[in-house]
């Protein structure tokens, strides 16, 4: 049997945030919405190091000083990330941090124009994860809105640790 390796991407958004894990074949092994109660969000990671030989991970960093939104809204998910932080820690799961403008760019993904929608800055990311798997249902998933940003963070994280 082939060695096998989870990489798991983290998006720790308020309420777009998702947790993927895709394996060291290239399949997409899950796709969470990021829960809402911390020991659901603790659950899922403890599943993302299930039926592998190692497990390793990236999460987008948080800056706690965000502007631009709520401060509720900044608390909650400078929450989800730290949770995030802890959890990985917890299971004992390699992680590293990475900025939206590093994924972004090893990924291909063009800054964001001035002229650009959210929406239609967050569709052309999710272009780019279907791009790339474009048969990636799993049972009734898609990607979506709320999951492209993990995906192509595993993704990225994928590429870097490569070695099969």
């Amino acid at each position: 049997m082939k060695y096998r390796i989870h990489y798991i991407g983290i998006d720790p958004g308020k309420s777009n945030g998702s947790i993927v894990v895709i394996d060291n074949r290239g399949k997409i092994v899950s796709m969470t919405k990021m829960p809402v109660a911390e020991y659901d969000q603790w659950e899922t990671i403890k599943d993302a190091d299930r039926n592998c030989d190692e497990s390793w991970a990236m999460i987008e960093k948080i800056n706690p000083g965000f502007h631009g939104i709520h401060k509720s809204a900044a608390a909650k998910l400078y929450g989800n990330y730290l949770a995030m932080r802890a959890f990985l820690t917890a299971a004992a799961i390699s992680f590293e941090e990475v900025s939206p403008v590093i994924w972004q760019r090893a990924m291909g993904i063009e800054k964001r124009r001035k002229s650009e929608s959210s929406t239609e800055w967050k569709n052309r990311i999710k272009g780019k994860a279907i791009q790339l798997y474009p048969s990636s249902n799993i049972g009734q998933q898609k990607i979506t809105l709320a999951t492209c940003d993990a995906l192509l963070i595993a993704t990225h994280l994928a590429r870097l640790n490569s070695y099969d």
